[in-house]
């Protein structure tokens, strides 16, 4: 199973660079799918995406919307779209540019994933089980 991170860049300059260090840092060890959606207007934060264009994919997008709020919701909607549809990933940590993260959070997502995982594993088995009983037909009682 694979878990991608997901960090929505708004404007949010000063913490912006905090937010994919942390993210970086905590993800380092694990084999995960690190993705920016980088809402363009904001020269100086589009800077520091792409300060770290080594280590995330890094998506632009126009903002689209008549308020702040739709615009928001766009740039989430295009990241999640890419992560799940386009890349296949299976589990999603969506953080906004001004959150910091510590490698449990990534840790914790592994864990779940994994235990999902093998919760799966078992419930495929016991339908192929359970599928290969042949039940007996019955005559209806009314016969």
């Amino acid at each position: 199973m694979r878990l991608g991170i997901l960090v929505n860049a708004y404007a949010r300059t000063f913490q912006l660079e905090a937010c994919l260090s942390s993210v970086l840092a905590a993800s380092n060890d694990f084999e995960c799918e690190r993705l920016v959606v980088h809402q363009l207007g904001v020269p100086e934060s589009t800077q520091i995406s792409e300060k770290f264009k080594d280590f995330f994919n890094v998506d632009y997008v126009n903002p689209i919307g008549t308020n702040a709020v739709q615009r928001i919701n766009h740039t989430r909607v295009m990241g999640l779209a890419k992560l799940f549809e386009h890349n296949e990933i299976d589990a999603v940590l969506a953080i906004e540019d001004d959150i910091e993260i510590a490698r449990d959070s990534v840790n914790y997502c592994m864990k779940i994933l994994k235990k999902f995982e093998s919760d799966r594993k078992l419930d495929r088995k016991s339908t192929r089980l359970n599928s290969s009983h042949v039940s007996e037909s019955r005559m209806p009682s009314s016969a």
